[in-house]
């Protein structure tokens, strides 16, 4: 018996001590952000505003989650308020306003914080954006320029790999207007094919494969139509110069005849092309408004003004282009269609409005 009387007790102890040694680690656990915010709002509800602030001022740095950080900072705000201390309250609405640029009030935001609010205004600086998609190229022929034999009707094709990039700033004027500079990057190809006859039977086919880069400079203006959602459909219009900074070509000339192989030219890398080209630019797109930006999808034209060859006719003195490419110098404008996606970041500058 008192054996047993013994080990119940030792058992007894040894719960008391664990529940006791919980406790106290319990105890000295610190809190949690997210149970200093709840400390932080009953203080306020008691009116004991001046040990706010310094409760959950370290933890907006990192701790909070957006929704707890925005009703920190509304808590901290209101504190200053109520404690006159109106110049920390403005520090700590620009703060405020730095992180969350497109605030708008609610109807359960505190009256004395709306009304500090309604004195500060978030101003957009500048909206950055990048584009990238598809470029489709097609020409417009000013001249065909002769060939060995008579030509065919000439027929006209891309490549499937043809891409464009580009980096935009932009600059709203108005509500819905907005002034754009942008710089890009093309790269296309496009093959013309053209059987070729001696008047009686077509005896050939001529095959040209041309590859152009440009640099593109397009200033233009977008207007956006009208918003329904998060959604504006948008036009754009405006004009730049295109820099071509490589051009190369390939041709093959095969003969209908089993017995005559095809002869196919090496890369030509000079081309006689203009330096810079002008163009128009048109298009449309729609926009998604996202948290302090959008995503972008439009669609563009650019047609060029000049004639792409800065030769026209046959050149009879380079042995390439006669024997293998077996075509003249055909002068043409230079059109592409894009079709792009993109993401457009705001940044914004928050400042008390002036008085």
């Amino acid at each position: 018996m008192r054996i047993f009387l013994h080990h119940i007790s030792a058992r007894l102890i040894h719960i008391i001590l664990v529940i006791f040694i919980s406790n106290m680690i319990v105890a000295q656990e610190p809190e949690t952000c997210a149970e200093k915010l709840q400390t932080a709002q009953m203080l306020f509800e008691k009116g004991q505003v001046d040990q706010v602030p310094e409760m959950i001022k370290d933890c907006l740095k990192s701790g909070f989650n957006r929704e707890e950080s925005l009703q920190a900072y509304k808590l901290i705000i209101q504190s200053y308020l109520f404690d006159e201390q109106l110049d920390l309250a403005d520090s700590a609405m620009l703060a405020f306003l730095r992180k969350n640029p497109e605030y708008e009030v609610s109807p359960t935001d505190h009256t004395s914080f709306v009304s500090l609010f309604n004195n500060f205004i978030s101003k957009v600086i500048i909206q950055f954006s990048m584009h990238g998609g598809a470029n489709i190229p097609f020409t417009s022929t000013i001249s065909s320029g002769p060939v060995l034999g008579i030509p065919g009707e000439r027929t006209f094709s891309r490549s499937a790999t043809n891409f464009c990039v580009s980096a935009e700033a932009k600059y709203k004027i108005t509500r819905k207007i907005e002034l754009n500079a942008e710089v890009g990057y093309s790269q296309f190809s496009f093959m013309h094919t053209e059987p070729v006859s001696n008047g009686i039977y077509g005896y050939a086919e001529s095959n040209y494969e041309e590859t152009q880069r440009r640099i593109e400079i397009p200033l233009t203006a977008t207007y956006d139509a009208f918003r329904f959602g998060r959604f504006t459909p948008y036009a754009r219009l405006g004009f730049g110069p295109a820099f071509n900074v490589g051009s190369s070509a390939i041709g093959e000339f095969s003969p209908n005849d089993l017995r005559a192989a095809p002869r196919t030219g090496a890369s030509e890398k000079n081309l006689p092309r203009i330096f810079m080209d002008v163009f128009i630019q048109a298009g449309a797109g729609i926009k998604l408004k996202v948290r302090e930006g959008f995503v972008l999808a439009e669609v563009r034209s650019n047609l060029g003004l000049f004639g792409q060859s800065t030769f026209q006719g046959y050149i009879s003195d380079k042995d390439d282009k006669h024997f293998f490419f077996n075509s003249g110098e055909p002068n043409f404008r230079l059109n592409t269609l894009n079709i792009t996606l993109g993401y457009t970041w705001i940044f914004y500058k928050p400042a008390r409005k002036e008085e």
